[in-house]
């Protein structure tokens, strides 16, 4: 996702345009989210597998 974000951050940037800086803007906005969700399934995915690592049988 990120790299579609880049991709088309390049093409705006080689576009010959006056009104640069929404689309750029909206850009590092979708990619930061991406980036903040990406970092949250990480950590909620390490913190299941020490949960599951854990677990032991109730017999």
């Amino acid at each position: 996702m990120i790299g579609f974000v880049a991709g088309g951050e390049i093409f705006m940037m080689l576009s010959d345009s006056d009104d640069r800086a929404g689309g750029v803007f909206m850009g590092i906005l979708i990619a930061l989210g991406a980036i903040v969700v990406a970092a949250g399934a990480t950590m909620f995915e390490r913190l299941l597998q020490n949960a599951m690592s854990r677990n032991t049988p109730l017999t």
